[in-house]
């Protein structure tokens, strides 16, 4: 049998930073898919936080499967999921990245479990979780090393090919799981490299743009210079010549006084 889970976050800015400086809150979630109860099959899950945070290892044993945290950058945390003891499938590992931005984030991902060959009891709890019957044949390659005979009597030759079977296919079905994980990380890891890769365009656009500007107004600031200096040569002339027509009009006024004398004391002869 298959069931789905759904693995997400959401993210989002705060008002105003907190006590810690956090810049955003976040939460990361494990939940059935379509609003389906994997309670029924779930044990607890376990989010594990970086060593920064106080009691980073952090249980759920009921829904909903939740963690809501603070942080000022994108991190990632492992989350153990632990199924009920009636799964031979003891719990699965998943590394997740919560990545934030100025914008609110909504983002969530499906994964597939499959429980091969289950027993009643827990197939009931399957059913209840969302979980649907599938042909493992068309959804697993054949494996050619999968059956080992251990004993003679049919009975228990039987029944040892469909524990080795059954193992075999637990491991694939872990395999294609962890396959399936690093291919949506690796997908949002190539999303935010595109991502990176687009904002260093445009922020090399917008140096090239000031770049420009800065030369224009430099030029500018040179032609200014230059004619302030041209300008700066003028004034100084001029003050020039003014100091030159002022003491020639002093000399010329002290040959006034003398001539005045000179007329004074030839109408007193």
């Amino acid at each position: 049998m298959e069931v789905k889970i759904e693995l997400g976050h959401k993210a989002w800015k705060n008002i105003k930073p907190t006590i810690e400086s956090y810049t955003h809150d976040w939460t990361v979630f494990v939940q059935g898919v379509n609003g389906n109860e994997i309670k029924h099959i779930v044990e607890k899950v376990i989010f594990h936080l970086p060593d920064s945070y106080p009691d980073p290892n952090r249980v759920k044993d009921k829904p909903p499967y939740a963690l809501s945290e603070s942080s000022s950058q994108g991190l990632s945390i492992e989350i153990d999921v632990f199924f009920c003891p009636e799964a031979k499938l003891k719990k699965v590992h998943y590394v997740y990245d919560v990545f934030i931005g100025d914008e609110v984030v909504n983002i969530s991902w499906e994964r597939k479990l499959s429980f091969p060959n289950p027993s009643k009891e827990f197939k009931e709890k399957l059913l209840l979780a969302g979980g649907e019957i599938v042909d493992l044949l068309n959804a697993f390659p054949v494996m050619s090393d999968g059956f080992i005979k251990i004993k003679e009597e049919p009975v228990d030759e039987i029944q040892s090919v469909n524990n080795v079977d059954e193992a075999t296919i637990n491991s694939a079905v872990q395999n294609i799981d962890n396959l399936q994980n690093k291919c949506s990380t690796s997908s949002q890891e190539q999303l935010d490299f595109n991502k990176l890769l687009e904002e260093n365009k445009k922020l090399k656009e917008s140096n090239i743009e000031i770049k420009e500007k800065t030369d224009a107004q430099e030029k500018l600031m040179d032609y200014y210079k230059e004619n302030f200096s041209r300008y700066e040569a003028n004034i100084l002339n001029t003050n020039l010549g003014i100091d030159q027509l002022k003491k020639k009009l002093e000399v010329d006024e002290r040959e006034i006084t003398t001539l005045k004398l000179q007329l004074q004391m030839l109408q007193v002869k």
